[in-house]
């Protein structure tokens, strides 16, 4: 068995706002590309989250599967930048295919322009079901689902992704594209943010008395 390692932020499950159905979500840890105004810039980093082997994370995410309510199932891979980590994604995607006993759905979040991902990485275009590709862009607001600014698109890849996102391709962004968990002493932020969202959020908290002294979408003070 292959001891790859993959650098991982978290995993979470539960999660509604990332892809159809419930899902888990894995979140890697690195990215060099830095958007501006990213949700997840604890993410960005190397070194600050736990190195995991890549079977480990499979099999974490083989219990979460199970645990899900019944009907559809997925898996989102976020961060983070995916493909900076692209050869552990497509083994952990594989692996994760081969541990779960149901049919579940891949869907990738990358910071690269979809040019890209074709010229550098194709083969990841092989192993997942869909994937959104593009550069957040705080300017362009979202008009789409699952894509969280206006540059970006959504590629669908396999015939399950045509089942499970054909009507996404040009649904609007709307409601439910936020969910909020508890997470041991911390809230976290799942999903995809209108500009705006973020501020909107800490406002709406500090009014009934909670204090966000770290948010993963503002820089740590020094």
């Amino acid at each position: 068995m292959s001891a790859q390692r993959i650098e991982i932020a978290r995993v979470h499950a539960p999660v509604t706002a990332l892809g159809p159905g419930n899902r888990v979500g894995v979140w890697v840890q690195g990215c060099s590309i830095g958007c501006s105004g990213c949700a997840s810039r604890d993410t960005w980093a190397p070194g600050l989250g736990s190195v995991w082997t890549v079977h480990e994370v499979a099999a974490r995410v083989a219990v979460l599967v199970a645990s899900l309510p019944d009907g559809p199932v997925g898996l989102s891979i976020t961060g983070g930048e995916p493909l900076e980590q692209a050869g552990a994604v497509e083994e952990l995607v594989e692996q994760v295919r081969a541990l779960v006993g149901v049919e579940i759905d891949v869907l990738v979040f990358t910071g690269l322009p979809i040019s890209r991902v074709r010229d550098d990485h194709p083969s990841i275009l092989g192993c997942v079901d869909a994937i959104v590709a593009g550069p957040y862009n705080s300017n362009a607001a979202p008009k789409l689902a699952l894509r969280s600014s206006a540059n970006q698109v959504l590629e669908i890849c396999s015939p399950l992704g045509e089942v499970r996102y054909d009507e996404l391709r040009n649904q609007a962004f709307g409601d439910g594209q936020v969910q909020i968990a508890a997470y041991e002493s911390e809230l976290l932020l799942i999903g995809l943010t209108k500009p705006g969202d973020l501020a909107q959020l800490e406002e709406g908290l500090r009014a009934r008395g909670v204090v966000v002294d770290r948010a993963s979408w503002r820089p740590e003070e020094s």
